[in-house]
């Protein structure tokens, strides 16, 4: 007999091979099925090229402080499809996913009986969260998982809070050739009157979300990179901003900006009713966890997996790299066909003492071999691996451990996150393993 899991993931690689399209058809005729669940919740929406999934991980530990229930939808998930959606950061079960399951699953039966498409794993995805959330949260914080405007979580009817983190070029091909079309598909979030928290942006970017929320009358928080210093970046990352001095473990002075939204939204909450002190910002930015965002896994020798998929990523790795790698080190590397990864990319490969490619868990993915070979015509050689069981003995093994030199994994979310679950299995034994 099949259990739960099994069950699941068959379901949605099922509807994998259905294909999809960009439109709200769909999921809002799904939703209407089962009772509008995202209307009977209070929502914050976040929108933007990177950082999402880090500023909501601050915002909910923040809000998680003041004693609040806090749903948190995220995308893709790193190793378990459960990790997308998240109460207080425990990940819903294989039972009340089999539960929302049974729920939608003859929904969108009725639906293709009517001449709908089926929905999308994403669209269905976003569904469970929404009935998994409804009546159990105080707060949810819904990150879209492509653009805004067209994402299949752009359904709520009233947002209580939007959120746009750092717009770069990302997913071209449907967004937009540039930074000012894609800015507009991530404003497709904002509602009229709801007050938009923004990170620093191109002046151009800054313009498009200023024009959109001054249309719709949405009070705009750009925040001022000039309240904003770190202090200390490494294996810690200490910075000040509005004059107040904050510590996390997240690491790289870009999540610096990612904490400085959550903060100044927790700030906008805390105007509207949710009771937010001062000592709930310091201990909700300390506490925060964000997995497989310069997450070490390994201290001696160093280990560090990074998921920066795109040049804007790329930019922010390499700085956290020349602060925290220092000296020789290798690099395990995996990405997406599609994706321009831009200068820094090939700077942290061509700094590295070794190289060697992977093929991430994606249909999209670029082989190993085929990076190896682009990679050599960039004047960079590196080993091509392309068996999983093999790349992790190789990285677990003794000879590569006691190197002298640390290793940075870094690329698709489909590779570092199968990858890095592998790693810590192999490790957790290891007296180096994620100690301090």
């Amino acid at each position: 007999m099949k259990d739960r899991k099994t069950k699941i993931d068959e379901y949605f690689k099922k509807i994998d091979k259905l294909g999809w399209d960009l439109n709200l058809r769909s999921i809002f005729e799904l939703l209407k099925y089962v009772g509008n669940p995202q209307n009977q919740i209070a929502v914050v929406h976040a929108a933007g090229t990177n950082g999402k999934g880090s500023t909501l991980a601050f915002l909910s530990s923040i809000m998680e402080e003041t004693g609040l229930q806090v749903g948190r939808f995220t995308s893709p998930a790193l190793v378990d499809r459960n990790e997308m959606i998240t109460i207080n950061g425990v990940k819903i079960s294989d039972a009340e996913m089999e539960r929302g399951i049974s729920m939608v699953e003859e929904a969108c039966q009725k639906m293709v009986d009517s001449g709908f498409r089926h929905p999308t794993s994403f669209e269905v995805m976003a569904v469970l969260a929404f009935l998994y959330f409804k009546g159990q949260v105080d707060l949810a914080l819904i990150e879209t998982g492509m653009g805004g405007r067209l994402d299949a979580t752009n359904v709520v009817a009233e947002a209580k809070l939007c959120i746009i983190t750092p717009i770069g070029m990302d997913h071209e091909a449907f967004l937009g050739d540039c930074l000012e079309k894609i800015a507009m598909e991530k404003a497709g979030v904002f509602r009229p009157k709801v007050p938009v928290v923004s990170a620093p942006q191109e002046k151009q970017v800054e313009a498009t979300l200023r024009e959109k929320a001054q249309l719709i009358e949405a009070p705009f928080i750009l925040i001022d990179r000039s309240n904003l210093s770190v202090l200390e970046e490494g294996t810690s990352l200490r910075f000040i901003y509005r004059s107040v001095e904050y510590k996390t473990e997240i690491l790289g002075r870009h999540q610096a900006v990612n904490a400085a939204v959550a903060i100044e939204s927790a700030k906008r909450l805390d105007k509207m009713g949710w009771s937010v002190t001062d000592e709930d910002l310091l201990q909700g930015i300390s506490k925060a966890h964000w997995p497989g965002r310069f997450e070490i896994l390994r201290r001696d020798p160093l280990v560090v997996i990074d998921g920066a998929h795109n040049a804007q990523g790329m930019q922010a790795l390499n700085h956290a790299r020349k602060q925290i790698l220092k000296g020789e080190y290798r690099v395990v590397v995996g990405i997406l066909g599609e994706k321009d990864m831009g200068p820094d990319f090939l700077e942290i490969l061509g700094e590295a003492s070794e190289v060697w490619t992977a093929t991430p868990n994606n249909p999209r993915a670029l082989s190993a071999s085929n990076l190896s070979t682009r990679l050599l015509k960039q004047g960079i050689k590196s080993e091509a691996v392309e068996d999983f069981e093999v790349l992790i003995d190789l990285l677990a093994s003794e000879s590569t451990l006691s190197g002298s030199f640390p290793c940075l994994i870094f690329g698709s979310l489909y590779l570092i996150g199968p990858l890095g679950n592998a790693l810590k299995r192999r490790l957790k034994n290891d007296s180096c393993f994620n100690c301090g």
